[in-house]
């Protein structure tokens, strides 16, 4: 989790928008993804095109 955490800085990760009512968010699935293809050793390349897989 801790090798993932400048990943998810760099994509301003967070489990809050920042204001005392927010909704819940489901980006944890992200957070989790990421974490697994970390220690799972993914190549760059592929995790690349995994990243922008998801935006399409």
């Amino acid at each position: 989790e801790h090798m993932a955490l400048d990943w998810m800085e760099a994509s301003r990760y967070a489990d809050t928008d920042g204001y005392q009512d927010d909704e819940p968010r489901v980006m944890w699935r992200w957070r989790d993804w990421v974490i697994d293809v970390i220690n799972g050793n993914m190549p760059f390349d592929r995790f690349t095109v995994e990243q922008l897989a998801g935006d399409l």
